[in-house]
């Protein structure tokens, strides 16, 4: 199976929270493939430092813990298949922008929820054109625990679910 994670799904997968076990199971399975878009990688670099500084539910300690073991994930190329963004995945965000507004105008807009960001709007693009790709598109899965790019993902007809569904 192929899934492509966001940047919510990582951190789910680095939280090492009871909810998501089933889904670290299926993520740490060496028989699925896991993609990521590369610009995911500062991002959550950037929220394990969040976690400490802003929110203070993790040491600092456990910051750089979690930074070094998710940078040898990186490093490894084995846990992860990363994706540059490419020239196709930005061409291809000019309808998810127009699939989104609609999502965020008919469900979201007074929720106080946000509307989606490029990177968000990349990792759809990407999804677009991983579930096109032969020899994926059958096994293929979005992985996302934000609102907005679920609602869009699923309005795009993109095969997603929340990491607390994977099972």
């Amino acid at each position: 199976m192929h899934y492509l994670l966001d940047t919510s799904a990582i951190i789910c997968f680095y939280g090492f929270k009871k909810e998501y076990e089933e889904f670290c199971r299926v993520i740490n399975d060496e028989r699925n493939t896991i993609h990521i878009l590369e610009i995911c990688i500062p991002e959550v670099i950037s929220i394990f430092y969040k976690k400490h500084f802003a929110e203070k539910e993790i040491t600092l300690e456990e910051t750089r813990d979690l930074c070094s073991i998710f940078i040898d994930d990186i490093k490894s190329k084995i846990k992860f298949l990363i994706h540059p963004v490419m020239a196709r995945d930005i061409i291809e965000t000019d309808k998810i922008w127009e699939e989104a507004e609609k999502v965020y105008e008919s469900k979201l807009k007074n929720t106080g929820k946000d509307f989606i960001d490029s990177t968000d709007a990349l990792i759809l693009a990407l999804a677009i054109n991983l579930s096109k790709t032969k020899g994926i598109n059958n096994d293929f899965l979005l992985v996302t625990n934000d609102t907005h790019l679920f609602d869009t993902a699923e309005a795009l007809k993109i095969n997603v679910k929340r990491p607390n569904q994977i099972k």
